[in-house]
Parts: C-alpha cells; structure tokens; sequence
C-alpha cells in the first residue's frame, strides 16, 4: 500500500502542475481517463524520475482525445495511425497514446495497430516495470502484470514469452535498464536471445531503430555495465560485428565512443566501430580489434575508408 500512496501523491502533484494541468482538464469530461504509465512510473518508485519526457496512457477512444485537445487548443502532433499524440508543454515533451494492441507481421518491423482496452494496452509492453498505470483522477493503480513485485525484487522481467522475438530492439533496452537499475534479468529471456544471436535477424530490423538505441547504451551513466550485458547474452558479433571484449568496453568507459552505421558490404555486417575516431583515442585498442576481428584485411580497409568519411571532423571527447 505504500507503494500506490506514493505514485498516487507524484501522480496529483504532476497533474496539478501548472505545465500538465491544462491537458488534464481538458480531457476531464471527455469520455475517458487519463493516466501516467511506463517508465515515468517506474521511476517514481524508484526515486530518480529526472526526464523531459512524459507518457500518458488515454483509456478511452482516440476521437474524443483529439477532439479536447483540438478545443482545448493544445498544439501538438497527432498520429491517428498510431493512436498517439505529442504535446509540448513548456519544457516537457508529452506523449499521450490511447489505449491499444500491436501486431507484428515481422520481428522488429511495423507494426499493426488497432484500439484496445487498458489489459492490453499494458500487455502489449516490454517489461513489467513498464506497465504500470496511475490515474490521479480516479486515484487508481492498475498493474496487470506484476510490476510492482518486480521493481521490489530488482528484477527485469519480459512480459510475455514471444516480448523479445516479436522486437529484437528491446533487448538493447533491456540492457540499459539491468545496468541503470542495477538487476538481474527475471522470467524467459531466452528465445529473444537466441534469435538476437543471429545477424539474420537485425538484417530485418530498421537500421535507424538500431542506432537510435545503441546511442542510447552508449549514454548510458554506466555504459560499461551495458556493454557487458550485451556481450554475456552473446548477441554482440551479431548486433555490431564485433565482440564487446573487456579491452573494447575500457575504452568506451573512457571515452564516448560512437558506432557508425555503414552500407553493406561483403558479409552485411551494418555496424562497425568507428576505427579512425579510435585510433585517436586508443591506438592500442584499435591494434587489438584488427588482430581479433575476423574480416579479410582488405574488406576492413574499404570499412575504414567509409568510417573516415563518416568520422571527419569528429574528434573524441571526454565522457
């Protein structure tokens, strides 16, 4: 009980912001209930909620959350395709996203939406710390899967058994969080991994998608931790072409390195790390990934070429 007395006090006091309250009030007679979900949620729990960006879960139908915030005259980006709604509010970025169930034709692809109710909405997500919602108004907490439990038991749960297969790109979430939070990895985590341990699968995958969230691991505030639960679930070679052994995660400690996203070439390897920015920083290091990195010394020439391209101007910079 005293953890639904603490989100529901972040939940009143955040909606009776002066930023957020415009927005609630507006859709306080609409057909529906606004609530707080996902990571925002999480992070109250744990005391550090220190992001720009807000997720709200709309329990109701899209019509009627576009129609208040068209009268309500709060400008934003509506995506009717997606459910969804973005919202400036001062400096916050506000994500609304009405309740609904996604398919994936393909793991890692585009995926099918269509409305839904609250169950699967919460459902639908990555991890059961992220599916739990608060609605200030109502002065609910609803957790569906356990949540709650888990973020006591510092354990990084899936929510269901395909969670992984169906988005390889959670996994690189997942990293993130076991590193930030400090868990250990709860329930079935196996056959996204064996699927990650495949380059097949990430060929699948949009190149951008994966670069967004490698950016994100290498943000990280203990991105060595990251890197080395990418390379203990052993889907590393096959993500970046290259094994995150111990010398390769001392440099990125060091210094924030970035992976270039390259064409493909020889044998479709998408990522490569950025050799000549390394050279700068670490000569040695950048020795040890040419002894141990298994592509024909010529291949690796035309990969430099590229990677000096993409790297010019770029110098490294302290972390």
């Amino acid at each position: 009980m005293t953890e639904v007395r603490t989100l529901l006090k972040h939940a009143r006091d955040l909606r009776d912001d002066a930023v957020l309250a415009p927005l609630f009030d507006a859709l306080a007679d609409a057909p529906g209930r606004l609530g707080f979900v996902g990571g925002i949620v999480r992070d109250w729990l744990l005391d550090r909620w220190f992001d720009k960006d807000i997720d709200l879960v709309w329990d109701g139908p899209f019509e009627a959350l576009s129609a208040a915030l068209h009268k309500a005259d709060l400008r934003g980006r509506l995506r009717p395709d997606y459910l969804t709604a973005t919202v400036n509010a001062g400096e916050l970025r506000v994500d609304v996203a009405a309740t609904r169930r996604d398919t994936y034709p393909t793991p890692g692809g585009v995926p099918r939406i269509e409305p839904a109710s609250l169950d699967d909405d919460l459902r639908r997500r990555d991890f059961t710390a992220n599916a739990i919602a608060v609605f200030p108004d109502t002065e609910e907490v609803v957790d569906p899967c356990n949540g709650l439990t888990d973020i006591r038991a510092r354990r990084l749960v899936p929510i269901r058994e395909n969670t992984l297969l169906e988005d390889p790109v959670r996994l690189l979430r997942g990293v993130r969080y076991l590193s930030r939070f400090g868990w250990q990895p709860g329930g079935d985590w196996e056959p996204g991994l064996n699927a990650a341990r495949s380059v097949d699968t990430w060929r699948v995958v949009a190149r951008g998608r994966i670069w967004r969230e490698v950016e994100h691991v290498a943000d990280e505030p203990d991105a060595p931790a990251a890197w080395t639960w990418l390379r203990q679930f052993s889907f590393d070679t096959a993500l970046l072409g290259i094994a995150m052994d111990p010398p390769i995660i001392d440099v990125l400690a060091a210094w924030r390195m970035r992976f270039a996203p390259l064409p493909r070439v020889g044998t479709g390897r998408r990522w490569l790390l950025d050799l000549h920015t390394l050279e700068t920083a670490a000569p040695g290091v950048a020795a040890w990934i040419r002894d141990n990195w298994d592509t024909p010394a010529e291949q690796l020439r035309r990969y430099e070429k590229l990677a000096r391209r993409i790297a010019q101007g770029l110098a490294p910079f302290r972390s």
